[in-house]
C-alpha cells in the first residue's frame, strides 16, 4: 500500500481537489481506448547501465471529458505486460487534448502502479495524436517516457526507465 501524506490529502479536499471549481455536468463525454506497444527499457543497477527491449505491453482505458473543460480528460485505466513474465498494473492518467475535427494531438501524464505479481512505482510523460477515421473511431499512436522509482522489481539503488511506443484505437460514446 501506498501512503500518502496527510497534508497532500487535506490540501486536495480544501482546494476542492483537481477540477473543484466545475459546475456539475449533466453528461461526460466517454471514451474507451486500447493499445498495445514496445520499446526500450534503460536500468541503472549498481552505477552500471542495462538496456533492452521492453516487453510489449497492452493497455485498456475509459476516459471522461467534462462539457467545461473539453481540453482536459481524465483517463484511469489498466495495464499489464504480455511478454515474458506477466504483470498488470493500473493507470489513472490525465490527457490534455488539442483542438481538431480528424486530427487530435495530445500530452499526457500518468501514475503507473504495478500490482502483480510484482510492484513498481514511477511517473510517465507522453504524446500522442488520434486520427478519426469515422465518426465513432479513431486510430491513435502514441510515445511515452516511464521511470520506475520504487517497487519490488528493483535492484536496490536503481531505477528502471520505459521509452514506449504505441498504436491503437479510441471510441467516443
Amino acid at each position: 500500500m501506498i501512503a500518502v501524506p496527510a497534508a497532500l490529502w487535506a490540501a486536495a479536499v480544501l482546494a476542492g481537489g483537481v477540477v473543484g471549481g466545475l459546475p456539475p455536468a449533466e453528461k461526460l463525454t466517454v471514451t474507451a481506448a486500447a493499445s498495445s506497444g514496445t520499446g526500450v527499457a534503460v536500468a541503472s543497477p549498481g552505477g552500471g547501465t542495462l538496456s533492452g527491449r521492453a516487453p510489449v505491453y497492452l493497455r485498456a482505458e475509459v476516459g471522461f471529458i467534462h462539457p467545461a473543460v473539453r481540453w482536459l480528460e481524465f483517463s484511469p485505466g489498466i495495464w499489464m505486460e504480455v511478454e515474458g513474465r506477466v504483470g498488470f498494473g493500473i493507470v489513472p492518467r490525465l490527457r490534455a487534448l488539442l483542438p481538431g475535427r480528424r486530427f487530435f494531438p495530445y500530452g499526457t501524464v500518468s501514475l503507473p502502479v504495478v500490482v502483480a505479481p510484482y510492484s513498481l512505482l514511477g511517473v510517465e510523460a507522453g504524446f500522442g495524436a488520434a486520427f478519426a477515421v469515422h465518426r465513432h473511431l479513431a486510430i491513435a499512436v502514441e510515445a511515452t517516457a516511464t521511470t520506475f522509482f520504487w517497487g519490488s522489481d528493483l535492484m536496490k539503488g536503481s531505477i528502471l526507465a520505459r521509452f514506449d511506443a504505441g498504436l491503437g484505437f479510441r471510441v467516443p460514446f
